[in-house]
């Protein structure tokens, strides 16, 4: 999947999604889809907000020649058994006066997107020493690396058991079914995996949302690296910076499927990498 973002888009406003197939063979099935919406100034005038290009890959059939996954940066990490879900970690920290209680509460619609996920951050990685942008100016164990090799992880699992059922087909009436398992998991792992993602090369330099007049995604670049996706079960997030100049940094997200019972080599199972504007005033 991959997409360009070209203005701001606002939640409280229906989206228009035009649909165009650009390929169909045994193999692959390719759409591009326009998003635009109404503009909130002129009456009857709609906006392009994003464009995407979109591949279907038909399921493997058995002719796999390779199979193999890089592996986290840093290892071993914290395991999720012996962490807290981030927004109770957080409330801990402001009670004890460890972060701004202000600050919390500024963030919290933000951190609220992530209602539908156990969300636990890696003591190991700078976000979570850093209390997830709350405390930019604190110092870590990754301080005397390059920004390029630092890095910050977190752990996630969808709250409720995705209750689908596998099919894709419509029913007697026409009705179509909910859709796999697979599929709900890729639409939520693409919303998590894009989430923080455009503020890691910043805030890995101490720089926060107030010290930039431009602070946005302008392309990304999603991939699914197996056929099976479940959202269900634990996945480990890895971000990096990759670099950063003339307005603009670049940023890698790396998805992993937890191993039998946490241990031995993991499964990388989706990466993505974003291109993000960074203008001073």
């Amino acid at each position: 999947m991959l997409g360009h973002f070209y203005g701001a888009t606002r939640s409280s406003v229906p989206l228009d999604l035009k649909v165009t197939a650009l390929r169909d063979t045994r193999g692959f099935a390719t759409r591009q889809v326009i998003v635009s919406q109404p503009t909130t100034d002129i009456a009857g005038k709609t906006r392009t907000t994003s464009v995407i290009l979109v591949d279907f890959i038909a399921k493997a059939q058995d002719r796999t020649m390779l199979s193999f996954s890089a592996q986290p940066r840093i290892s071993p990490l914290t395991h999720h058994s012996k962490l807290q879900d981030m927004h109770e970690k957080l409330q801990i920290d402001a009670e004890n006066g460890s972060i701004d209680k202000r600050k919390l509460a500024f963030m919290m619609p933000s951190f609220d997107l992530l209602n539908i996920w156990h969300n636990r951050y890696c003591p190991e990685g700078v976000l979570a020493q850093r209390s997830v942008g709350m405390r930019l100016d604190k110092e870590t164990t990754q301080d005397s690396l390059p920004h390029a090799e630092k890095a910050s992880y977190d752990w996630i699992q969808l709250r409720e058991k995705l209750p689908l059922a596998h099919s894709t087909s419509k029913d007697d009436t026409g009705t179509l079914l909910p859709p796999t398992t697979s599929a709900t998991s890729a639409c939520l792992f693409a919303h998590f995996l894009d989430t923080w993602t455009s503020v890691v090369a910043p805030w890995w330099a101490k720089i926060g949302p107030e010290e930039a007049q431009v602070y946005a995604t302008l392309d990304f670049a999603l991939r699914f690296h197996v056929d099976e996706l479940d959202a269900g079960q634990w996945h480990l997030r890895e971000q990096t910076a990759l670099a950063a100049g003339d307005e603009r940094d670049h940023v890698q997200v790396g998805l992993w499927r937890e191993g039998g019972e946490g241990k031995g080599e993991m499964k990388m199972v989706a990466s993505m990498t974003q291109t993000c504007a960074l203008k001073g005033p």
